[in-house]
């Protein structure tokens, strides 16, 4: 009985996977985890680390950005753009700086 006992709780839990898989985005985001509901029922974005997304990404994953829209979580696109930005223009000023610093 002990085998089917594993069979049956592995299908649960693959099961209960594949429902969040296609409910849900599992988000990282510079402020910690977020669990933003899908629009439409799809595997693609489970799981979507955006601390270092930049436009281009969110130009890649339009649909991710529409479902934090309807979750009413804009903030996380706009932290992850300003970051970048905040990333370029430091970059920047490192190079200024040490090619102000070579003779």
């Amino acid at each position: 009985m002990n085998r089917l006992s594993n069979f049956l709780m592995g299908l649960l839990v693959g099961a209960a996977l594949m429902f969040v898989a296609l409910k849900f985005h599992v988000i990282r985001g510079a402020d910690g985890w977020h669990l933003i509901p899908k629009t439409t029922s799809q595997i693609g974005d489970i799981y979507v680390d955006i601390r270092a997304f930049d436009a281009q990404k969110w130009a890649q994953h339009k649909l991710l950005a529409v479902d934090i829209a309807h979750a009413k979580k804009q903030y996380l696109i706009g932290d992850s753009v300003g970051d970048d930005m905040r990333r370029q223009f430091q970059n920047t000023l490192r190079n200024l700086s040490s090619d102000a610093a070579t003779p």
